[in-house]
């Protein structure tokens, strides 16, 4: 793992070995431009945080402000992250939410181009998923609460004004 991004979002496997904890880390760049041959996004380590693993396989490159990492309540292989928006140079990335069948080594994007910014999973119902969008990006507006009820496979947004603060962000 690089020393020049910022870990936002670190998760410990409850059902690894207490001698050597699972830990997941997303790795962000921040804001900025990031350096050349930095590594960012998701890793995993398997020895209490000794060394780690790139387990970036299916996520997109250019969007990797990693903000959560959800371990499945029932079954610790399935792994859900979330991103936000980001300037990478010149230009804003895309956020997503992704899964991970198979702890981290494959993602499958879930939904895309959301500013995510919150993500919780029903720990009595793990195939229901909540999303939070940050709604000042501009890119989903008044789309800021997300509810998925087959394990994220789809989404449907749930309007409401008490999310609405008015606040809206144009670049």
């Amino acid at each position: 793992m690089n020393d020049d991004g910022a870990i936002f979002a670190i998760a410990i496997d409850p059902r690894s070995d207490p001698l050597n904890r699972t830990i997941y880390a997303g790795v962000s760049y921040g804001y900025g431009t990031p350096k050349s041959g930095s590594k960012y996004g998701m890793y995993r380590s398997i020895d209490n945080g000794l060394s780690w693993l790139s387990i970036n396989n299916g996520l997109p490159d250019d969007s990797l402000n990693i903000k959560h990492i959800i371990i499945h309540p029932l079954n610790s292989k399935i792994i859900y992250i979330s991103t936000s928006y980001g300037s990478l140079g010149p230009r804003m990335t895309a956020g997503y939410v992704a899964k991970s069948v198979d702890a981290g080594s494959t993602w499958q994007i879930l939904l895309k181009d959301v500013d995510c910014r919150a993500l919780a999973v029903d720990p009595f119902n793990p195939n229901i998923i909540y999303a939070g969008n940050r709604d000042c990006s501009g890119h989903s507006p008044n789309k800021i609460f997300w509810k998925s009820t087959d394990g994220g496979m789809s989404w449907k947004y749930l309007p409401g004004d008490m999310f609405n603060t008015g606040f809206t962000y144009h670049t």
